[in-house]
């Protein structure tokens, strides 16, 4: 993704004043690019748009080993030079990116998102926000679409390459005299040794696969593979680049989230864009294509296009109440390709280049900025978004949300914690620790008495359950047939009752409520997602004692508000709840004379 045409001077040509330029390459960039951004815009043309950012990886590892090759071949090479290339391709560009996004998100985003952004802006200049989405993704992970930074674990994959890939394949050199077939054969053996890991890890563990660069570098090695491929001037060659751009076209316009990723069906588009980089030069109807003057300078300015596309389109959903329209997000791509000739122009290629930028001057504009992101990111982080700001009532902490959701865990069947003949039973798993707080801030007297089970396991409640125990099951997602034979399930242990505590939702995005001034907040209403909605609607009127969340929250079954009198958050993150959710739904189970509210 970031090394640079210009660097195709490692015995794969330079820029239009050599005469051996590849432009076919920068037009490959562009596909790659452009495939990306309408992907993020929510074109379902484009469902494999993500595609693109393993199109990138290939382009680097060919680029990349090419000039380690001639360096190597000239006797040229330098750990600090090649490192000091990185800095000057990377840097620059990310810094300003990264440093124009702070305010937004500051104007834009809730605390929750305050100081995960944070968190990616330390990660990211450090080079390692992949590793921070590893760790970080799962069930309470923020929606990615308002993450800012998101697209910037692509980076963390190439620089973690870059930093011991130039040193391997120095070993690998030296240590076979620069045998050309033994250097391919240890390349190889090591990209099918990470091609393997990836279709294991996709399966076990697809979050790390998806981010760390051990799954990651056969892609990249693809493309250092391809730089040993000489074209022979054979006819067939003619047609392997038209079958390559098939391949990448195919996989960007028929792949879809459902395609895991990085495993097998990624070596389609891999090995097309390899077949291009090898034989896209030659005369074949692709060398036209790639190599018109629109996709080159498209493809020029691809790495500032990346950078600037994903805050650009995730500050405008942070500020949007409903989803924005893929058109509307659409009509930014030539605005955003106007802003990365710009980035390209004034500021990568300036410090691309050490005669108009020193080393000296490379340090004094890069490390203050980056210790100035890094600084405020850390506050951000250890300020928890600064919740104060946003709510001025907000009790410190975590104490409101994940923590205080989690905290049911402790009375969980089975654990010490657990009544041994719990009056109340509750089931399910976050959304049934929501339904269990709810329960015990309108009943205080059932502390002691009540048990929590995070599944529907008969032989683990069969013991829990009397004819005495009141049991609530919590659904959130699901069907009416579904839900009706759990409560079948839950009945035949002959409790005293079954209760369903439904489904809820608090709209698309609550970050666009962070702008609402406190005395407004009150009476401030989101709409339900439709799906949510009609779920609900089904349930209602044919599951035995229902909860209807969304109605006792909203009346209306379509709106909910956002926040309680005192302008408090009553969900974090639009499904589950907030100590203030918990106890405003307690409040209305009792204003209800719901029987649940007469437990304690």
């Amino acid at each position: 993704m970031t090394a640079t045409a210009t660097e195709e001077r490692a015995g794969l040509g330079s820029r239009s004043r050599a005469p051996h330029y590849l432009a076919h390459i920068d037009g490959l960039r562009a596909v790659a690019v452009l495939a990306v951004i309408l992907g993020h815009a929510g074109f379902g043309l484009f469902g494999g748009g993500w595609v693109g950012v393993d199109v990138f990886f290939v382009i680097s590892g060919y680029l990349i080993t090419g000039i380690l090759r001639r360096e190597h071949r000239e006797g040229t090479f330098s750990f600090r030079k090649f490192y000091l290339r990185r800095v000057r391709r990377i840097l620059p560009a990310l810094t300003v990116v990264v440093a124009a996004s702070f305010p937004f998100a500051w104007m834009l985003m809730f605390p929750d998102f305050i100081q995960n952004f944070g968190q990616s802006a330390v990660a990211t200049m450090f080079g390692a926000n992949n590793i921070l989405l590893a760790m970080t993704s799962g069930y309470w992970e923020l929606e990615s679409a308002f993450k800012p930074l998101l697209h910037t674990w692509s980076l963390g994959v190439e620089e973690q390459f870059y930093l011991v890939y130039p040193l391997i394949l120095a070993i690998v050199l030296w240590a076979v005299r620069r045998r050309t077939g033994a250097v391919v054969a240890v390349l190889a053996a090591l990209a099918v040794g990470s091609l393997v890991l990836a279709v294991a890890g996709v399966r076990s563990d697809p979050d790390m696969a998806f981010y760390l660069p051990q799954y990651r570098a056969w892609e990249l090695l693809a493309g250092a593979l391809a730089t040993f491929v000489r074209p022979s001037g054979r006819r067939i060659e003619r047609v392997l680049p038209t079958l390559g751009l098939a391949a990448v076209l195919g996989a960007i316009l028929v792949f879809d989230q459902s395609v895991l990723s990085p495993g097998m069906w990624l070596l389609v588009p891999v090995l097309g864009a390899a077949a291009i980089l090898v034989w896209g030069g030659s005369d074949s109807v692709v060398r036209p294509a790639l190599s018109w003057k629109p996709m080159v300078v498209i493809g020029l300015i691809s790495y500032s296009a990346y950078l600037i596309h994903q805050p650009v389109f995730a500050f405008i959903r942070v500020a949007s109440v409903s989803e924005p329209s893929p058109w509307l997000l659409g009509l930014l791509v030539l605005p955003i390709l106007a802003l990365s000739w710009l980035s390209w122009r004034f500021i990568e290629t300036p410090f691309r280049d050490p005669k108009r930028v020193s080393g000296r001057l490379l340090a004094i504009a890069l490390v203050p900025a980056a210790a100035g992101i890094i600084a405020l990111g850390l506050a951000w982080h250890v300020n928890q978004g600064y919740p104060e700001r946003a709510f001025p009532n907000i009790e410190a902490g975590g104490d409101v949300y994940i923590s205080y959701n989690e905290s049911i865990r402790d009375v969980a069947v089975g654990s010490a914690g657990a009544p041994p003949d719990p009056d109340v039973l509750v089931i399910g798993n976050s959304f049934g620790r929501d339904a269990a707080n709810v329960l015990l801030e309108a009943n205080p007297g059932l502390e002691g008495r009540i048990a929590y089970a995070e599944t529907l396991d008969v032989a683990l409640l069969q013991a829990s359950v009397t004819p005495d125990t009141v049991v609530v099951l919590a659904v959130q997602g699901g069907t009416v047939d579904g839900v009706l034979g759990q409560v079948d399930v839950l009945q035949s242990l002959d409790p005293a009752e079954v209760y369903v505590f439904g489904t809820k939702n608090f709209g698309w995005n609550l970050n666009a409520f962070a702008r609402v001034p406190m005395d407004e907040r009150p009476t401030a209403r989101t709409e339900v997602l439709d799906g949510t909605v009609e779920l609900n609607d089904a349930l209602a009127p044919v599951v035995p004692n229902y909860v209807d969340v969304i109605r006792l929250l909203g009346g209306d079954g379509v709106t909910v508000p956002v926040f309680d009198g005192a302008g408090n958050p009553l969900s974090p993150d639009r499904v589950h709840l907030t100590k203030y959710g918990a106890q405003l739904i307690a409040e209305r189970l009792v204003d209800s004379e719901s029987p649940l509210a007469d437990l304690g």
